[in-house]
């Protein structure tokens, strides 16, 4: 499943099922699209979720804080790192994330 498809309330909900899923001291990888780069035609519904008309899909686009804030309390973050991709038509930016289930 994809943290980055629908909008910010619903990728909450992925993460709490995602913990769900993992065992105490397992890892997730997380790789989402960052909002350090939009697209160009993006219409903002929120202050996490864009808009892409082209594509007719909401995506939602994570600053560092907003990200961090929706991870469950008991995982870790051990590594958040911002990335830069070169698409096949624009750059696209996005942060990897290595999270420990703690307890």
């Amino acid at each position: 499943m994809s943290l980055q498809q629908g909008n910010y309330e619903f990728s909450k909900k992925l993460l709490r099922l995602w913990n769900r899923s993992l065992n105490v001291k397992g890892l997730i990888y997380i790789l989402t699209r960052s909002d350090s780069i939009l697209p160009k035609d993006h219409v903002r519904l929120d202050d996490n979720t864009i808009y892409i008309p082209h594509l007719g899909i909401n995506r939602t686009h994570f600053s560092k804080n907003p990200l961090k804030a929706i991870f469950p309390k008991n995982w870790r973050i051990d590594e958040m790192n911002a990335l830069i991709y070169q698409g096949s038509i624009s750059k696209i930016s996005a942060l990897e994330v290595i999270a420990l289930k703690s307890s």
